[in-house]
């Protein structure tokens, strides 16, 4: 009898353990993407996901979940289950702006267990057709003498942001005119009712420039992009301190077993490194970009901590 119980209650424990790594998965993977559907980083998530299901070997099904600056579909996530089901495609303005911004944001960092990164977003300035500025230094310098317009897809954007870190950087003040997406923005520099845009690059901006409509003339990240190999960042033109850009990733609920974030991670490496899908990414504007769970949980809680003081400077209104 004895042993018999002990039988019986090995069995009940192994029926409520979580899955392992070795039989997951054994189901669909839902990912909630906190965006509508069409849109750019909707249009490289599914390409990412679709490469991915190679290596995971099983259905990953993408949700979009839009609302109040990506916190809906952060929250829905970070009260998932721990067992590598949900994931969550986290963003710049999820993990680093929102918190800053929002009143009420429920979760925190702490609430996710980082996988990969998988794309950079470059933030690219642009400026009007027959403006006589055709680098960073020349922007600023006629930020400083003009205090002009500048345009971007909304308030609270990492490309908002990047206006600010200049004003507070260089101690000037120019107009922010937030529009309700990058397309209006781009149409409003076309027409010449503002003097520069600032925005995460995508085909909208790609095109209008290669039509000679309006004219990219830096990058605020790190590195150039190799989209625009002829426009210099803002870095290496003499200001160190005016750097950004945004990335999409993929993590899962904290508590998630880490056999499970390491098999995800192996499959999302793996999936980027691939040269079709690589060749893709760059021509929609979002280059692929993989790393170690480390590596991303760094990342994010470094640029929480940026981004966090920018909005600290400017005293912004929080949003309800």
């Amino acid at each position: 009898m004895k042993h018999a119980a002990t039988a019986l209650l090995l069995g009940l424990l192994a029926s409520t353990a979580p899955a392992s790594a070795d039989t997951y998965p054994n189901k669909p993977i839902t990912v909630i993407l906190p965006y509508a559907a069409g849109g750019s980083t909707d249009a490289s998530i599914r390409l990412i996901v679709d490469k991915m299901k190679d290596f995971v070997k099983g259905p990953i099904i993408v949700e979009n979940k839009p609302g109040a600056g990506t916190t809906v579909g952060a929250a829905m996530a970070a009260r998932a289950p721990k067992d590598g089901y949900t994931l969550f495609v986290i963003t710049q303005s999820t993990a680093a702006i929102a918190p800053h911004l929002y009143s009420k944001v429920d979760y925190t960092l702490d609430s996710f267990a980082p996988i990969s990164q998988t794309t950079r977003v470059p933030v690219i300035a642009a400026v009007k057709k027959g403006l006589a500025v055709n680098n960073p230094k020349e922007l600023i310098d006629y930020i400083k003498a003009k205090q002009p317009s500048y345009g971007t897809p909304g308030a609270g954007t990492i490309a908002h942001l990047l206006g600010l870190m200049i004003s507070q950087d260089l101690k000037v003040d120019f107009t922010h005119v937030p529009y309700r997406g990058g397309g209006p923005a781009v149409n409003d520099l076309i027409g010449g009712n503002i003097d520069m845009l600032f925005d995460a690059i995508g085909p909208t901006v790609v095109s209008q420039h290669e039509a000679g409509l309006l004219r990219v003339i830096g990058v605020f990240g790190d590195t150039r992009f190799e989209g625009f190999p002829n426009a210099p960042t803002f870095k290496e033109s003499g200001y160190p301190e005016i750097v950004g850009e945004s990335y999409t990733g993929l993590v899962a609920p904290a508590g998630t077993p880490p056999a499970i974030i390491s098999k995800l991670n192996d499959a999302a490496r793996k999936a980027l490194a691939d040269p079709e899908l690589a060749k893709k990414l760059l021509e929609a504007g979002t280059p692929g970009q993989s790393s170690t769970p480390d590596e991303f949980g760094a990342r994010m809680r470094k640029d929480n901590d940026i981004w966090g003081k920018i909005v600290k400077a400017a005293a912004l209104p929080k949003v309800e």
